[in-house]
C-alpha cells in the first residue's frame, strides 16, 4: 500500500473513531450528537475555500499575487454567478489597468487568490492564514467588517474553516478567544480529520441530503398547519413575517434601528483593545508580517444616511472602533484605508449593508478603484523587486 493511501485511511480511521467517541459521549451525558457535524452551508464553505486554496498552492504565483480575505460585503448578490462583478476582481481590474499606465504589460503580473463567502470573520480568516501563505502571496487584502464586534455576526462565524488549520497551532489557538465565535476542540478534530481522510464532499453529500429531509419536514408541517387552520397563516409564515418586522423598517429593505444596533454590537458602547476580534485580527497580521507579506487592511462603507434617519446615529462611536482597528494594523506594519463613510444611501441594496452593482450605482466597483489606488505605490515597488 502507498504511503498516501496508507494516510488517508489512517485519516478514515482517526475519524470513524471519533465519531463513536462523540455518539457515546452524547449518550451518556445526554447532549445533542449533532452538534459538531456542521451545518450544509458551512460544509460548502469549507468544500469552495479549500478547493480554491489548493489549486493556488499548485499554481505558480504570479509576481503581484493578492490574497483577497472578504464576507458578503464583498459579493455580488448572486455570489458565483456573477463572481466577476464583486469586489476583488474588480480591484484586479483596476490595478492592473493603473499598473499598465505606469508600464505597459506590468498589470498582467497581478493574480487574485480570493478567500471569500458569507459569514466569514476575523476568526475564520485566521483559521485559514497558514494556507493562505502557503499560496505565496505578494498582498494581502482584509476587510475588516466593524460587524465582527457583534455577538451575532460572530455566532455566524463559519468555524468548520478550522478544519484547514493544522493541529501543531493547537498552543495558539489555546490561547486565543476562538470560543468566542463558537469553536470547541472536538470540532476542531472532527474537522481536520475529514481534510485529512478527504472526506468533506461525502460529508457535504450527508448534510445536504439531511438539510433536504429537514426541508420537507417542515414543509409537510406546515401544510398541515394551513390545512388545518384555514385561511390562517402558517407557522412558518408567520415566524418569518415576525423576523423581517424586526428586521427592516415597514416598506423598505433598510435595518430598523434594533436590526441596527444589534449589528453594530460594541461599536455602540465603545470597543476595548482587548476586544476578542482584535485578537484574531492581530494574530493573522502578525503571521504575515512575519512571512513578509505586505497587508492593506480596509474598513468597508455602512450606510450612514440610513443610521441618522432611524436615530441610531450617532451613538455608535464608528471613530474609536477604527482607531482600535488601525493600531492593530500599525503594529504590525499593515496599512488602513477607512471607507466607512464614503458611500450615500443609494449604493446599498438591504438592511445588511450589502452593494448595489447597477452599472449607475456600483458599490464594488467603488471599493475596488479605492483599494487599487492605495495599493499601486507598493504594487510598483514589489514589481521592482523590494521588500
Amino acid at each position: 500500500m502507498r504511503a498516501s493511501q496508507a494516510i488517508q485511511w489512517g485519516g478514515r480511521l482517526v475519524l470513524a473513531c471519533l465519531v463513536a467517541v462523540m455518539v457515546a459521549s452524547a449518550a451518556l451525558e445526554g447532549v445533542d450528537a449533532m452538534a459538531v457535524p456542521y451545518s450544509p452551508v458551512q460544509v460548502d464553505a469549507l468544500a469552495a475555500i479549500d478547493s480554491t486554496l489548493k489549486t493556488a498552492r499548485k499554481t505558480q504565483p504570479m509576481p503581484l499575487r493578492i490574497a483577497f480575505f472578504g464576507d458578503s460585503l464583498a459579493q455580488t448578490k448572486n455570489a458565483f454567478a456573477d463572481f466577476s462583478r464583486s469586489t476583488p476582481p474588480r480591484i484586479i481590474a483596476h490595478l492592473g489597468s493603473l499598473l499598465d499606465e505606469k508600464r505597459p504589460g506590468l498589470g498582467k503580473s497581478v493574480q487574485l487568490v480570493p478567500v471569500i463567502y458569507s459569514g466569514l470573520s476575523q476568526w475564520s480568516y485566521f483559521y485559514v492564514h497558514d494556507q493562505v501563505i502557503e499560496t505565496r502571496p505578494a498582498f494581502a487584502v482584509i476587510e475588516f467588517n466593524l460587524y465582527n464586534f457583534s455577538s451575532f455576526w460572530r455566532g455566524r462565524d463559519r468555524k468548520i474553516l478550522a478544519a484547514l488549520l493544522e493541529l501543531s497551532f493547537l498552543p495558539q489557538v489555546m490561547a486565543l478567544p476562538t470560543g468566542s465565535a463558537g469553536l470547541a476542540t472536538d470540532e476542531w478534530f472532527f474537522g481536520r480529520a475529514l481534510v485529512e481522510a478527504e472526506l468533506v464532499d461525502p460529508w457535504r453529500r450527508t448534510q445536504r441530503e439531511q438539510a433536504r429531509f429537514a426541508s420537507a419536514y417542515w414543509q409537510a408541517t406546515h401544510a398541515v398547519q394551513r390545512s388545518a387552520a384555514g385561511r390562517d397563516l402558517g407557522m412558518l409564515k408567520q415566524h418569518t413575517l415576525s423576523k423581517l418586522g424586526r428586521d427592516v423598517v415597514a416598506g423598505s429593505n433598510r435595518a430598523s434601528a434594533a436590526y441596527s444596533r444589534m449589528l453594530l454590537g460594541a461599536t455602540l458602547s465603545g470597543v476595548t483593545e482587548d476586544d476578542a476580534a482584535l485578537r484574531m485580527f492581530d494574530a493573522v497580521l502578525a503571521a504575515f508580517a512575519r512571512a513578509g507579506i505586505r497587508t492593506v487592511v480596509y474598513i468597508p462603507p455602512y450606510n450612514l444616511d440610513h443610521l441618522k434617519k432611524t436615530g441610531v446615529l450617532p451613538d455608535p462611536d464608528f471613530e474609536g472602533a477604527i482607531e482600535k482597528v488601525q493600531s492593530v494594523a500599525h503594529r504590525n506594519g499593515a496599512r488602513l484605508v477607512d471607507l466607512h463613510a464614503k458611500l450615500p444611501d443609494r449604493y446599498f441594496r438591504d438592511q445588511m449593508d450589502h452593494l448595489e452593482e447597477r452599472p449607475e450605482v456600483d458599490g464594488h466597483d467603488e471599493i475596488a478603484r479605492s483599494l487599487a489606488e492605495a495599493m499601486l505605490e507598493d504594487a510598483m515597488r514589489v514589481a521592482a523587486g523590494e521588500r
